[in-house]
């Protein structure tokens, strides 16, 4: 049983717990309220790895939905949404055989008003290119091959060659540059070229945007070792210029890399992971396709940031950070002031050994707060978390209600007229109360015993103003001896002899309450009956 009062008169909260088997009680106190999440998980699939994830309204009934890879058996699943922000699971989409997909893009390539799907092939060393049908589902995937030796790990979309076609380039790990795939307009991607970024560059992740106003699409790329970024300028014909380097405190891979404009000045920034030592490196866009000097936020190099999204996440018109911390298998949000700077704000555990991977955001149920999308790397799941305050106590404390009393039930009330919160607990085992005397310091009294009868077994107790003479009475319902007992209370710390009232043979009395059910201005006693599953009124 638990019961919620002010017991130290701080204006807070606490609780008072019963311990069946422990024989006691606890008082917990000190409330606060702390952040956290609640998880929704769905699960992709036996050795699925997943480590990448996108939202849409897929099939277009109002309910956003996701898209997961299984790199384990080479296929995209799609959830579709429900009501209440909740998803089941759809249909899977194959790629190619063994192609192991890496990472998911969503843009319309063909220009039909549908959403398609890029997927990047690992193992296979390709682009596949799923096409978005009018009735919300997939078309067969169409692949094309970055190159020998590549390994490509993720792509991003844009007009490249700025002929109003979605073009896609690939980070190629394996050897050290990018494919550039060129859209004629008519759902062909063959007119691939390569651009090469530098030896021991190893590019993760890239992304592309317009870094200096030109109206022209530009790509950054991000270093796997050295922790750099690469900028390379398009002049709008599907070239670039050469590569400039931007680096700061950076070690390990990029997941991913981010623009976002984090300091409010309209230009584009650059925001990387840096999974070796912890940090996450923004370098703060000029406008003109330079940068200043990068800066690193630290987050700790136990975590190791992967994922990072930049949204609003607290409603205050700022950008803020998200950032999966797949070794520790945290996330972590990070509020920004809009002018660069980061506070972490947020950690959420989710749990040993899930080691999260890719994530979204987006308000899935329609309650303007948004939701976290994350997939679950070690165990095979996405899942969704879901924000709120959790209650903490600073202070606990124990009070021991006897040997072998089997505390079923509690209750409060002044019993002395002290303005201090008492407590009486019911003892079924050794058929008696036990009351503790509330002292001005949220502490008790040792607590005084007063027997309610051999084989009474009280399951129950009640606390009223039965008689309504301004003292608080003590009501139990005595399980085995089939009665309540009515204990008068004299307002000094002493009671009277209780009287008892039989509730039936083999009624078995399980809780009581108290109120004028007859309207005559007198409290009477209704007791619930387990045993002959009925219940008794008690009138004054």
């Amino acid at each position: 049983v638990v019961v919620i009062a002010d017991i130290d008169k701080d204006n807070q909260s606490d609780l008072l717990v019963t311990n069946y088997d422990t024989n006691s009680i606890n008082i917990l106190s000190g409330y606060s309220s702390q952040p956290s999440v609640r998880q929704m998980t769905y699960f992709v699939g036996y050795g699925s790895r997943p480590s990448s994830i996108v939202v849409f309204d897929f099939n277009e009934d109002g309910k956003l939905d996701a898209a997961v890879n299984n790199f384990g058996s080479s296929t995209v699943l799609v959830f579709n949404g429900i009501n209440n922000g909740k998803f089941i699971a759809g249909q899977p989409y194959p790629v190619d055989s063994g192609s192991s997909p890496k990472h998911i893009n969503l843009g319309d390539v063909n220009n039909d008003g549908r959403t398609d799907m890029i997927v990047t092939n690992l193992a296979a060393k390709s682009v596949s290119i799923l096409f978005g049908a009018e009735n919300g589902t997939f078309t067969a995937a169409t692949s094309y091959s970055t190159g020998t030796g590549t390994q490509p790990w993720l792509t991003a979309l844009g007009d490249l060659n700025n002929d109003n076609h979605i073009d896609i380039v690939s980070a190629n790990w394996l050897s050290d540059d990018m494919s550039i795939f060129l859209n004629d307009g008519n759902r062909n991607f063959s007119n691939m070229i390569r651009y090469s970024i530098g030896n021991e560059f190893q590019p993760l992740s890239l992304t592309v945007g317009n870094l200096n106003n030109d109206s022209y699409s530009d790509i950054v790329v991000s270093a796997s070792e050295s922790g750099s970024v690469g900028v390379f300028l398009g002049y709008g014909n599907g070239t670039f210029s050469a590569m400039t380097t931007y680096s700061g405190d950076c070690i390990g891979f990029a997941i991913v890399t981010v623009l976002a404009d984090v300091n409010r000045d309209n230009y584009l920034d650059i925001i990387r992971t840096c999974s070796d030592n912890g940090n996450i490196l923004i370098c703060l866009g000029i406008g003109d396709g330079t940068f200043q000097p990068c800066f690193a936020i630290v987050v700790g190099s136990a975590r190791s940031p992967f994922y990072v999204v930049v949204a609003d996440l607290n409603d205050d018109q700022q950008p803020d950070m998200a950032v999966t911390c797949s070794p520790s298998s945290e996330l972590i949000v990070l509020y920004g002031d809009g002018t660069g700077n980061f506070t972490l704000s947020r950690t959420y555990s989710t749990g040993f050994g899930t080691n999260l991977y890719a994530l979204a955001t987006a308000d899935l149920n329609n309650d303007s707060r948004r939701e976290y999308l994350v997939t679950y790397w070690g165990t095979g799941y996405l899942a969704v978390l879901t924000e709120y305050y959790a209650a903490q106590f600073s202070r606990q404390l124990t009070y021991s209600t006897g040997s072998a009393p089997h505390s079923h039930s509690l209750a409060i009330g002044d019993f002395n007229n002290d303005n201090q919160t008492d407590v009486v607990v019911a003892n079924s085992d050794t058929d008696d109360i036990s009351i503790l005397l509330g002292l001005n310091n949220g502490l008790f009294t040792t607590p005084i015993t007063y027997s309610i009868g051999i084989d009474s077994s009280p399951r129950y107790v009640l606390t009223g103003d039965i008689d309504k003479d301004n003292n608080v009475d003590i009501v139990t319902a005595n399980s085995k001896e089939n009665t309540i007992s009515v204990i008068m209370n004299y307002g000094n710390e002493s009671f009277a002899s209780q009287r008892k009232y039989s509730t039936g043979s083999d009624s078995s009395p399980s809780s009581v309450m108290i109120g004028d059910v007859n309207n005559d201005g007198r409290n009477d006693l209704v007791t619930t009956n387990q045993q002959s599953e009925s219940n008794n009124i008690f009138r004054r």
